[in-house]
């Protein structure tokens, strides 16, 4: 929010009228320094077209980059020959990315919670948040539709209009009141400016990408049977854990099917529900830490992943796909460790997991650590309180679906 406000006070004055130049200094620090970091963030460690903090924050933090953009695009400063790279939208990979990212981190179609709010898609979270729906981001996608729609890019246009018509809560159904009680202004003018007189709905642009997406900054992998409202959905997650907002979800994986999530994490904030248990993987007995205060301790105990602090990275090794299954492999080691908290007593800990396309996913876990008769816990959260037969424990989805957890070893 600086950046963008730092950048758009040094383009709304004329020269003459900056005193001493400070909004000159001001705006080649926006673009020269904030931005110039931030379009290397998403050349790498958000690469995919995705944000780290996950869905609960991205709309807002993204949409002071694109409102940033937009106004170098539209005030001539957008040349990367002047400026450098980071200004220019068409030159950068991930405005590309957004929208396999962001169709990706949905379900094939949304259902009905309550029936005043109308349709409601549940995304596949990540990272801290409150509900399992994404806010409204037209502060992030209007300043992209205004973009394609001064470039001419009607395809990309309607893309966006279709985003900003249906992922909000309520979708197409609620547009217009959407539109009618945005608080910020800002938010009021971008929809004008996206629905204004003669818009018309733009046919659903999800079936022109492809089915599976590996948004490999944050190491977030999606695949889908389709994109219709029969489709299964599958993703997986291993990634680094070291900014804020974010989980000890690597290994995490999370299946949708015929309308309704059988197995995901639970959302919730990170005084809350940050630690492993909370997610569809292992919890794995460490050293104690070096440090008496509560929250570490707590995260300690339950064998956790450590947020914020692990030695390191989760990394998504490989990954393939045939028609008939989807394949990868997370390596979670490093953050099950932590140097600063003197907790390194995991050897190894991975998953290998792969998607019998439709309806069966099968996983192999390994976790070693170095002083024996330390726990290892799997924890897969239902949708119900699950019977335990044998090796089988058996939940229902508030649909009716049936749930089946098979232990084989």
């Amino acid at each position: 929010a600086h950046m963008r406000n730092l950048g758009l006070m040094g383009l709304a004055l004329d020269p003459a009228d900056d005193v001493n130049g400070k909004l000159k200094k001001g705006f080649e620090s926006s673009v020269g320094a904030f931005l110039y970091v931030n379009d290397h963030l998403r050349r790498n460690d958000s690469k995919g077209g995705l944000s780290p903090e996950g869905p609960y924050y991205a709309p807002e933090s993204v949409s002071y980059i694109t409102q940033l953009l937009l106004a170098l695009y539209t005030s001539g400063n957008d040349d990367p020959q002047v400026h450098g790279k980071q200004v220019s939208i068409s030159q950068a990979p991930y405005w590309d990315d957004i929208f396999k990212g962001w169709f990706h981190m949905y379900p094939p179609a949304p259902r009905i919670i309550n029936n005043w709010e109308g349709p409601v898609w549940e995304a596949a979270w990540s990272g801290d948040g409150s509900v399992q729906s994404i806010r409204d981001a037209i502060a992030l996608w209007g300043p992209l539709g205004v973009y394609h729609y001064y470039r001419g890019d009607k395809p990309r246009l309607d893309h966006v209009r279709w985003v900003q018509e249906h992922f909000p809560r309520g979708g197409k159904s609620k547009l217009l009141e959407r539109a009618a009680r945005s608080e910020p202004m800002i938010d009021a003018i971008f929809y004008f400016l996206l629905f204004g007189p003669g818009y018309q709905s733009p046919a659903d642009p999800r079936p022109t990408y492809a089915k599976t997406h590996l948004a490999e900054g944050i190491g977030h992998l999606f695949s889908r049977t389709g994109w219709d409202d029969k489709a299964s959905f599958f993703r997986f997650i291993c990634g680094y854990n070291t900014i804020d907002h974010q989980h000890c979800d690597g290994n995490h994986f999370g299946f949708w099917r015929k309308g309704e999530w059988l197995t995901r994490d639970r959302t919730g904030y990170a005084d809350t529900n940050p630690h492993s248990q909370y997610h569809n993987t292992l919890s794995i007995q460490n050293d104690p830490p070096a440090t008496s205060e509560g929250w570490v301790q707590t995260m300690a105990q339950t064998g956790s992943q450590w947020m914020g602090m692990p030695s390191g990275d989760g990394t998504i090794v490989r990954h393939s796909e045939g028609k008939s299954f989807l394949y990868a492999l997370g390596d979670a080691t490093k953050l099950y460790n932590s140097s600063e908290m003197k907790a390194n007593d995991v050897k190894h800990a991975s998953r290998s997991v792969v998607w019998l396309k439709p309806d069966h996913v099968v996983f192999f876990d390994r976790a070693e650590t170095g002083k024996t008769g330390r726990f290892k816990r799997l924890w897969q959260q239902l949708p119900s309180n699950g019977t335990k037969s044998g090796q089988r424990v058996t939940a229902k989805t508030p649909k009716g679906q049936q749930v089946f957890l098979t232990t084989l070893l």
